[in-house]
């Protein structure tokens, strides 16, 4: 080996190609002289020629082999051309396996976006490997498809609606038809009912219900709600107002702050008992206020008269239809009249007779020992009222296992002259200091004591009282 061999080569190229000792010499002469290393291999041959020992083993230095220019380049035009033709295998492979998936049902899976369609393309296996050192291509994962929400079968809740009724209980088939689906369904119970619909009912009962109005048909009907307004045109309706609410049956519009009516519509035309309230009616002459206790005909002549006390009443009591009685006092019998209370005449309709606060007396009402009445779950108190206070204070004695506990509740007059008041007894609350609840039912009341409340501004003033009609009833 000559010496420019041995400049050439470095000593990890000369590692493994001379004995373990003599390549140790070898490094560590060339480290400080070539020509050094080299004189170290030539002593170790003679040594081994001398002994007879197996001589060292000799790097070979290869000189790098030369490549034409021509050679070279056509070398590159040829991968180039394998490279293009493997690109378009891949291609085609891709396009064949996209065209073959299956497509997405509707609204299972969203459609992926360019984007990530481009982040993840097509793998072809049957291709050759093109670029061995390329990063494998990772294949999307398959999505699994979502599965269908499944929705509770439960009956949906009253939720009133202000610009709709709400069905709150009902014997029988109810029909709804829309004006988007003019075919009949099955109104469900407590089911809305919907803006611009038809309710009709052969035979059965149903009772409707919003904060606004109560609706108790009576018999076989039929009406309609058409932008807010109620349009009657079949069957008997007994109606009570709480917050306005507009009105229709034939050519006659109506509306009624408060107050209550029974509806009778006919082919061409009506009836309508004005029981409680002022109604206003509306068409193209002008508006009218017409007062209650009044049968109006809805024919478009509008004819008014005059009911008696009796037809009041008995109209005033069919809008609470269904309800059961618990207890009644009128004035005008025995039964019908409590022991602590004077008599005035006429009543509040017209006639008859009222009950009066007698001076010297509580109030208007019966004895400790009296009971008058067992509390079911909802009971309540309706009854005319003639009085200046604003406040009437309402007391009573319930019976409990350890003894009797006084309970009383404030009940709030309208105006002034005769007026309707209508409350639920759970306003009654144990005594005036306390706050629990005074209605319990299931328990026995007596001792029912109604008399005017104190008003703080004015506590020296007598407010005079006077009651007619007074019903307790439980609401079915």
């Amino acid at each position: 080996m000559d010496e420019q061999t041995f400049r050439r080569l470095s000593p990890d190229a000369v590692a493994g190609r001379l004995d373990e000792a003599t390549y140790r010499s070898w490094k560590a002469a060339a480290a400080q002289d070539p020509e050094r290393a080299a004189f170290v291999v030539r002593v170790a041959e003679a040594d081994a020629r001398i002994s007879g020992a197996q001589p060292a083993v000799m790097p070979r230095a290869e000189t790098p082999t030369r490549v034409p220019k021509v050679r070279a380049l056509g070398l590159a035009v040829l991968f180039a051309l394998l490279g293009l033709l493997a690109g378009g295998l891949v291609m085609n492979s891709y396009l064949r396996n996209r065209g073959n998936q299956p497509t997405a049902a509707a609204g299972n899976a969203p459609e992926a976006s360019p984007v990530a369609r481009q982040d993840t393309p097509a793998v072809n296996r049957d291709a050759p490997a093109i670029n061995a050192e390329a990063p494998p291509i990772k294949e999307p994962e398959p999505q699994p498809e979502p599965e269908p929400e499944t929705q509770p079968e439960t009956q949906p809740e009253p939720q009133p609606l202000p610009a709709g009724l709400l069905l709150v209980s009902v014997e029988g088939d109810v029909s709804v038809r829309t004006a988007r689906d003019q075919s009949w369904r099955r109104l469900a119970v407590n089911e809305a009912v919907p803006e611009g619909a038809t309710i009709n009912q052969r035979k059965g009962a149903a009772r409707f219900e919003s904060p606004a109005v109560s609706i108790y048909p009576h018999g076989a009907f039929q009406f309609e709600l058409i932008d807010g307004v109620i349009r009657f045109q079949q069957g008997r309706f007994s109606v009570r107002v709480r917050d306005g609410q507009a009105f229709s049956c034939y050519k006659e519009n109506w509306e009624l702050e408060r107050g209550s009516f029974v509806a009778e519509p006919k082919t061409l035309g009506g009836d309508l008992w004005l029981a409680e309230g002022d109604a206003l009616f509306r068409n193209q002459a002008g508006i009218q206020v017409i007062k209650p206790g009044v049968r109006v005909t809805l024919d478009a002549a509008r004819h008014v008269t005059r009911l008696t006390p009796q037809q009041i009443l008995a109209h005033q009591l069919e809008t609470l239809q269904p309800y059961e009685r618990l207890l009644w006092w009128d004035g005008e019998s025995p039964e019908s009249t409590p022991a602590f209370c004077e008599l005035a005449e006429p009543g509040a309709l017209g006639d008859g007779r009222a009950m009066a606060h007698k001076s010297g007396q509580a109030g208007i009402g019966v004895s400790p020992s009296t009971s008058v009445f067992t509390a079911p779950d909802r009971a309540r108190m309706r009854m005319h009222v003639n009085t200046s206070a604003r406040k009437l204070r309402l007391e009573l004695r319930v019976q409990l296992d350890e003894g009797y506990r006084v309970v009383d509740g404030m009940i709030d007059v309208p105006g002034s002259g005769w007026q309707v008041v209508d409350v639920p007894l759970d306003v009654l609350r144990a005594g005036r200091f306390r706050a629990e609840n005074g209605w319990l039912p299931g328990r026995v009341y007596s001792a029912l004591q109604i008399a005017p409340a104190v008003d703080p501004d004015d506590p020296l003033t007598r407010h005079p009282l006077q009651i007619d009609n007074l019903l307790v009833y439980q609401p079915r």
